[in-house]
């Protein structure tokens, strides 16, 4: 069993189909978060970590430039290279040769051509994400089916097998349809699912928060990956963030800040260059969510 580790929250087409790939050689564990330690007990890394290694397993293509000779390909076209000679012994490579440039193409935007043949695929995926990143047990069990959904898309390209590959996009259509219109729902909740306290504004959902940040002049904060952590959103446009000394999670832009809550520190925080420290106790924090949920509950 191979512990793969990818990023949670929003998922995308190349994690899912680059994982899916991986389940070809191996039985597979798949592990999601933004927390390096929790990312630092997995043997392979996909799409995270910004770092291109395969000795190593680390497979992500966030830090390519276009002078590197692997710019244009994302996680799955960098797995792809190392199982495609694997993927011979099993079938014909034509069609997923193309299929996995078209999610190269979709993921990194270069070559990109909306009218390709293997678009519905990327478009049911995108639509099956999770509205709502705190309910993390849901996303991860919806990222899991699709691991398994492709792998069938997989097998029909392998096969030249046309009748499966269309059966299985079908479903992932139906799906995607369904679940856009229970999104319609929560987009009315989480919009007004927000509170805007003295320092910070709380949500117990992924709000459209950047705008309002700047509006308000206020950091944002939302559930983190694990039970207990919590994200800070902030508009850096003027400033950025720095790392702290409990932090567990920085995105290479600057702009998220993770801590993880210890018996010696129960604050969650973020530290601009001016060298402030804002802290809210977790307690406020839970209370706001208490409060929140009140209110989306009796609409």
């Amino acid at each position: 069993m191979i512990k793969v580790g990818t990023h949670s929250f929003t998922f995308h087409s190349d994690e899912i189909i680059a994982i899916a790939l991986i389940g070809y050689t191996d039985d597979i564990e798949i592990t999601r978060s933004r927390s390096e330690i929790v990312l630092g007990e997995c043997e392979l890394l996909i799409d995270v970590g910004e770092e291109y290694v395969p000795k190593e397993g680390k497979y992500d293509h966030h830090q390519f430039q276009p002078c590197n000779p692997f710019y244009g390909l994302s996680s799955a076209g960098l797995v792809y290279k190392d199982v495609r000679d694997h993927m011979k012994t099993i079938g014909d490579l034509t069609d997923l040769d193309a299929f996995i440039e078209a999610v190269d193409a979709r993921d990194t935007r270069s070559g990109y051509d909306a009218s390709n043949v293997y678009e519905p695929v990327f478009d049911a995926i995108t639509a099956l994400n999770n509205i709502t990143p705190s309910n993390h047990e849901e996303q991860m069990r919806m990222f899991e089916v699709l691991v398994a959904n492709v792998t069938v898309i997989i097998d029909a390209l392998l096969e030249e097998d046309s009748s499966k590959y269309g059966k299985m996009v079908g479903i992932l259509e139906v799906a995607a349809r369904a679940n856009t219109k229970s999104k319609a729902v929560v987009f009315q909740q989480r919009a007004k699912a927000f509170q805007v306290l003295d320092e910070v504004v709380v949500s117990e959902f992924f709000p459209e928060w950047r705008p309002l940040s700047r509006t308000l002049g206020k950091c944002f904060i939302i559930p983190g990956d694990i039970e207990g952590q919590y994200k800070v959103m902030t508009d850096t446009s003027k400033t950025k963030i720095v790392a702290l000394k409990d932090q567990v999670f920085v995105h290479g832009n600057g702009f998220i800040g993770v801590c993880e809550p210890t018996k010696d520190s129960t604050h969650i925080g973020i530290a601009l260059l001016t060298g402030e420290l804002f802290e809210v106790s977790l307690a406020d924090i839970e209370n706001a969510f208490t409060e929140i949920r009140k209110v989306t509950d009796s609409e």
